[in-house]
């Protein structure tokens, strides 16, 4: 009878697949020993902040918040379970698990000094319009919610739901 080690189980890529190597083992009471320290070890990883276990929907959500951003080292979440479609209606994927558009509310529209259209959504994102054409917002009938639409060479385009369109980049 051999018993597993911590040591052993620090060696092993993540603290999933230490407990997932447990089920291998055929001896019950090796097979317990195996799991109590690979739990253990994955908890106090935890713990100590070493990794996060999230669910799809937390997942979904930082797709979300991060459209329009590039960021190389904020992860896709393209793993089995998180690619196509999603439960948020307000998201549109690929079939590769990308965001493609989203539809968020809007907190306000105005125009800068320049002409301008810059949008705040309620989410905290800010997106600026970054093409020539003139955009007129209505004071009296203001846009409430947008859609931002993932287009060639990553650029953007939003929609407003009064029917203007526009390219736009985000700035937050």
């Amino acid at each position: 009878m051999s018993l597993i080690t911590l040591p052993a189980l620090a060696q092993e890529k993540t603290p999933l697949e230490s407990i997932y190597a447990c089920a291998n083992i055929s001896d019950n009471t090796e097979r317990l020993a195996c799991f109590d320290a690979a739990v253990s070890a994955t908890r106090q990883a935890e713990n100590q902040g070493e990794f996060k276990t999230i669910t799809r929907q937390e997942a979904e959500t930082v797709q979300k918040d991060a459209f329009g951003f590039s960021m190389p080292s904020l992860p896709t979440f393209s793993l089995p379970g998180f690619g196509g479609g999603s439960d948020d209606d307000s998201v549109k994927k690929d079939d590769s698990g990308q965001i493609e558009e989203v539809t968020l509310p809007l907190k306000s529209a105005t125009t800068d000094a320049y002409g301008k259209v810059v949008l705040v959504f309620e989410n905290g994102q800010v997106w600026r319009q970054n093409d020539s054409d003139k955009i007129r917002i209505s004071r009296k009938r203001p846009p409430t919610s947008a859609v931002i639409k993932r287009a060639a060479f990553g650029s953007y385009l939003i929609r407003l739901n009064t029917g203007e369109r526009f390219k736009a980049s985000r700035e937050q």
